[in-house]
């Protein structure tokens, strides 16, 4: 079994500017960071600054701007071009589809989502993106969504698949492992009430169907997903506190086994794998906190 060497944890340079709910993937052996919110003078405000941090030289540089300030949006990378869908601003919730590529950031008007969402989980297999659940403006007064969308690249329009099953969710942790797809955790919002979650799902694309497949050590919403040595490392993340926990989850035993710490406890943080380097930066370390770190370690 794979571990993530939790004794290489270490603070890179920290964020330019330090906030939670960007749109964050590892890119052309850097990680791009775009857009997000942070607070001042008691005030939420939403950015839309784009930078990306290159591990081999630790260093942060700006890239051009997100054609409006926006947060909260899922992120991919797929053959070379960045896409960041849904997300909002001001309490808006958007389906906007934007890409960059060649140094410019345009609009992707065949990809917009088939409803506004936020704060969406995203996963790639193969040439596909799945987008899972996420806030949606409130139907039947249900803010969540169960809703399962995917498009392959060349495609005209999004497919629905299979929704996810159990409770409609937000902020799962998400990855994509050997074709399939997990998703850890995450929060509902039923009657009125959050509820943060403990299972773990996998989807699979070719039968299109979600099972159950096993269990987080305890429930947790904002945290983290990345795949490590064949395995959904759990980062981060909320339930009563902030956490520093760091879990692994081996498909192949269904075990989920503790690795943690992270040097400091964070919510809503994005990690991604670049190379064997695995990232970390932003998020919330406290309420109306932005966490200003970049943190890094090697997956042995």
């Amino acid at each position: 079994m794979s571990k993530l060497n939790l004794s290489s944890w270490s603070e890179k340079t920290p964020m330019p500017l330090p906030r939670a709910g960007c749109a964050v993937t590892a890119w052309n052996g850097k990680l791009l960071v775009a857009g997000g919110t942070l607070w001042a003078a008691d005030k939420k405000l939403w950015s839309e600054r784009v930078d990306a941090f290159d591990p081999a030289t630790n260093r942060w540089d700006p890239l051009p701007a997100l054609p409006a300030p926006h947060g909260d949006a899922a992120c991919v990378e797929v053959k070379g071009t960045v896409y960041i869908l849904g997300g909002g601003r001001d309490g808006a919730i958007a389906d906007t589809a934007w890409s960059f590529r060649h140094g410019a950031w345009q609009a992707e008007p065949a990809m917009v989502l088939p409803a506004p969402r936020k704060s969406i989980a995203a996963a790639v297999v193969g040439d596909t993106i799945f987008l899972l659940g996420g806030y949606q403006p409130p139907v039947d007064g249900a803010p969540a969504s169960s809703k399962v969308w995917a498009w392959t690249l060349g495609a005209k329009r999004w497919e629905e698949r299979a929704p996810l099953p159990g409770h409609a969710r937000t902020n799962p942790a998400v990855a994509a492992i050997a074709g399939q797809i997990y998703a850890a955790g995450g929060v509902s919002h039923e009657q009125g009430k959050l509820q943060n979650l403990d299972d773990i799902l996998k989807y699979d694309p070719e039968a299109d169907r979600w099972s159950t497949v096993g269990k987080l050590p305890f429930p947790n919403r904002a945290a983290s997903g990345v795949t490590v040595g064949g395995q959904l490392i759990v980062i981060g993340g909320y339930d009563t506190q902030f956490e520093t926990a760091v879990c692994a989850f081996d498909p192949a035993s269904g075990e989920t086994l503790p690795l943690g710490p992270i040097p400091h406890a964070l919510a809503d943080s994005r990690f991604a794998v670049v190379g064997r380097t695995i990232l970390g930066v932003g998020g919330e370390c406290g309420v109306k906190m932005r966490a200003p770190w970049t943190i890094s370690a090697q997956a042995i």
